[in-house]
């Protein structure tokens, strides 16, 4: 198994003062073949007179071999249109699933008015969005915050073996050394995250994609319809094949963690949504943060948070939590922690986040109380 290390370059790395070293250390992902479905198709047709989205129709649209897909028709015939906990369209669905843990579920932050938790610690968890990866009850689990998307772009090079070597399209005959790939990165957590260092295990990445040839299927595991996941060196053997590019591709680095039972607990006392969602809807928010030419590492994705929320129908709940003091304390981390080599227009949240915080310090004082007790 070849394992590699990530390290700074001092043309590609820079953050708010960050002088910090980025390691990378990979292993070979589990051997996996899935299923290789399309997916879902969108059909235009799909509106009443009103104008409005037919759930009839759409809900029978829905792939009926996605399993989820099928829960989805179950859960939004058996609820109120207006009941808001369960949206299908012609294209995609989520829903409210509860409190069931699985590979594939979204994890979406729960953000109270007067509790700011996540504002004081861990401001990278405030409005995330995170896929599961991996869930085992009696042993752990695993998700990447796929809303942190960051400007830092790695070439080939920024790739090393263990010896501190560049690793090289070796197995393609027709590549040269000089090729060249660039990779965006996003913030997918803080164990083994960006600055993880030897002592940590080095930064973990893993990289999303939906490429579904035979060669894909054996370097990558299908988390969720249409979702695969493999390491560096699974999507380089893909780009050797010429079965794909660098943009194929979305890199994260690091991931979130939970202890047996302790995502359980945390539903428990209502930290989070579990969220059953398609595919579409995962890559259509990856896709926006991809392709989004004015997109800003220091919004910290808060619009993809927002468009999930609207998803299942709680976007009141949403507004009512804008602009608040855990967002503005996201945005800090946000501009320390995930802006490398910025040209982006100055914006200091410090004086406004300075006056929100003298205005609520009664009720910070209330919340770190009650953070003693969520920790």
């Amino acid at each position: 198994a070849i394992v590699f290390s990530l390290i700074r370059h001092s043309h590609a790395f820079h953050a708010s003062n960050c002088n910090r070293q980025l390691i990378h250390r990979q292993f070979p992902n589990r051997q996996h073949k899935p299923s290789s479905p399309d997916l879902l198709a969108k059909n235009e047709d799909n509106q009443d007179e009103y104008g409005d989205d037919n759930d009839d129709d759409a809900i029978s649209d829905i792939d009926a071999d996605d399993w989820r897909a099928f829960r989805a028709q179950l859960v939004a015939g058996n609820q109120d249109d207006d009941s808001g906990d369960a949206k299908t369209s012609s294209s995609s669905w989520a829903y409210d699933s509860g409190n069931m843990i699985e590979k594939g579920s979204i994890i979406l932050a729960k953000v109270e008015p007067d509790f700011c938790y996540f504002g004081l610690n861990q401001q990278y968890f405030h409005k995330s969005v995170m896929l599961v990866t991996y869930h085992n009850e009696k042993e752990f689990t695993k998700g990447i915050i796929l809303n942190r998307p960051t400007n830092l772009f790695l070439d080939d090079e920024d790739f090393l073996d263990d010896n501190g070597e560049p690793y090289f399209k070796t197995d393609n005959k027709n590549s040269t050394d000089t090729d060249n790939n660039s990779w965006r990165i996003w913030f997918g957590g803080d164990v083994r995250g960006l600055y993880a260092d030897d002592s940590e295990g080095g930064t973990e990445i893993v990289c999303l994609h939906s490429i579904q040839t035979d060669l894909a299927r054996n370097v990558s595991e299908e988390i969720l319809k249409n979702v695969f996941t493999t390491n560096y060196e699974g999507a380089r053997k893909l780009i050797d094949a010429n079965e794909a590019v660098s943009d194929d591709f979305w890199v994260f680095a690091g991931y979130a963690g939970w202890s047996a039972g302790q995502l359980e607990e945390e539903l428990n006392r209502e930290s989070w949504y579990m969220i059953s969602a398609d595919s579409e809807t995962v890559w259509n928010e990856l896709t926006d943060q991809r392709d989004d030419n004015t997109l800003d590492p220091r919004d910290a994705g808060l619009k993809s948070w927002s468009t999930l929320m609207g998803m299942l129908g709680k976007q009141d709940e949403a507004r009512a939590v804008s602009e608040s003091f855990a967002d503005l304390s996201l945005k800090e981390w946000a501009a320390e922690s995930i802006l490398f080599n910025s040209t982006l227009p100055v914006v200091n949240e410090s004086d406004e986040l300075d006056d929100l915080l003298k205005s609520l310090s009664p009720s910070i004082s209330n919340s770190t109380d009650s953070a003693e007790s969520f920790v």
